[in-house]
């Protein structure tokens, strides 16, 4: 076998162990172990990234040939709550609140395009044993509202955590074994590592030695978020996760 990609759920995280074991075994050529999310620090900032890290450090231990990809905050979750409620069918989760002011830049990309980006990069010596980040464009809450509001001709309020709130949240649910306060563990730390820290841009993505997917395929062609809005708008987009709920419907 060439690839091995691995796309699990954080409850499933360490079936890669044995996962990566048997691809030792199989002499698969590169294991692409699950990553798939926004830029962090290794350890203590996320607990999912925590959880990742114990997976790469095996692959990297026994030697399984690796490539590590990373693709920011998707579109599919980056989409603001509007006061006529067009465009709820499509959110999950409106996004609505922000952490401080909302400016701090962030990564973005649009679900769909993940495959595309993945399918250069499983392709590629070059990223062979590294970490790659591909996205599709960078901007803050801010910028995102805007555009919506643009778009939309709707004003959209902003709901503004500080950094105690936020900090104060993860400290209350961080021990924990409900489901309820493990999402909500999950969702602070994602909002204090891209809203309060800044992580999930580029340039801590290369302070980091991940390659840009962006520049080694300047030619990919990847969907803007303004182009998804505008989906969102007329009724055209599908909502993150929709296959799920579909099938926990039937």
């Amino acid at each position: 076998m060439d690839v091995l990609i691995s796309t699990l759920n954080p409850s499933s995280f360490a079936a890669q162990i044995p996962l990566a074991n048997a691809a030792k075994i199989a002499g698969v050529k590169r294991f692409v172990p699950c990553s798939f999310a926004t830029i962090a620090p290794p350890r203590g900032v996320m607990v999912l990234r925590d959880m990742k890290e114990d997976v790469f450090d095996h692959v990297k231990k026994i030697r399984v040939p690796y490539t590590i990809i990373d693709v920011g905050w998707w579109f599919q979750l980056s989409i603001p709550g509007l006061p006529s409620g067009r465009g709820q069918y499509a959110t999950i989760m409106a996004a609505n609140t922000v952490a401080k002011d909302g400016d701090l830049p962030s990564a973005l990309t649009d679900s769909r395009d993940i495959g595309r980006w993945v399918a250069r990069i499983i392709a590629d010596e070059k990223t062979l044993n590294k970490q790659v980040f591909a996205y599709n464009e960078v901007m803050s809450p801010n910028q995102v509202r805007d555009l919506f509001e643009r778009l939309s001709g709707e004003k959209i309020e902003y709901h503004s955590i500080s950094e105690d709130s936020i900090l104060e949240t993860i400290d209350r649910v961080k021990s924990s074994k409900q489901p309820q306060d493990v999402n909500k563990l999950y969702s602070m730390q994602y909002l204090y590592s891209i809203g309060i820290r800044g992580d999930n841009t580029p340039e801590y993505a290369q302070y980091l030695g991940y390659l840009d997917a962006n520049q080694l395929y300047p030619d990919v062609k990847k969907n803007s978020l303004q182009s998804f809005l505008q989906e969102v708008l007329d009724g055209k987009a599908v909502s993150a996760y929709a296959h799920k709920f579909a099938a926990a419907k039937n």
